[in-house]
């Protein structure tokens, strides 16, 4: 096995996520509810995210790659954050916090969130 590149991060991780089209990687860190997007093709820091009032239970990648769903702890919410426009917005009060409460329609325009 050949080590290509590493990632160096401040804190523990926890959880890791490479997205669909395999660019970037998030990765979580649990002890500050942290999260640090890098690029896989040089390891470079894209995005920072840090919910420390309502903490951080799960992350996934939206099918275009270009945005991270953030559930937080206690379904308070779910943040979906927009790498590309450097925005976020968010859904209230999901019932689920797992990948089985929402689904991605076939195109992936459209999200389906119980």
């Amino acid at each position: 096995m050949k080590h290509i590149q590493s990632i160096t991060t401040p804190l523990p991780i926890q959880k890791a996520r490479i997205s669909s089209n395999s660019q970037y990687i998030a990765v979580f860190m649990n002890k500050k509810s942290l999260i640090h997007v890098y690029k896989t093709e040089n390891c470079s820091l894209v995005a920072k995210i840090e919910d420390t009032q309502a903490g951080i239970a799960d992350m996934y990648w939206v099918v275009n790659s270009m945005q991270l769903m953030v559930f937080s702890e206690y379904l308070y919410k779910v943040s979906v954050y927009n790498l590309v426009e450097g925005n976020m917005c968010y859904i209230k009060s999901p019932k689920f916090s797992t990948d089985k409460g929402f689904s991605f329609s076939s195109d992936g325009k459209f999200m389906s969130l119980i």
